[in-house]
């Protein structure tokens, strides 16, 4: 279990370092959807991401 002051670093930590980018999906877009959400949701939209970069210019 978590003390307080655990949870505040953990907060504090989050606030600073971590970024969320929502993607909206209209109801015309229902089927594309479904895929990305069987296909691994957020992960899945995080590797097609990482994949897309590395084309234009590989990571480090």
């Amino acid at each position: 279990m978590q003390t307080e002051a655990q949870k505040r670093a953990k907060s504090r930590y989050r606030q600073r370092n971590e970024k969320r980018i929502g993607v909206t999906f209209y109801p015309k877009d229902r089927e594309l959807y479904e895929w990305v959400k069987e296909s691994g949701g957020a992960a899945f939209l995080r590797d097609l991401a990482y994949k897309a970069h590395a084309k234009e210019k590989p990571l480090d």
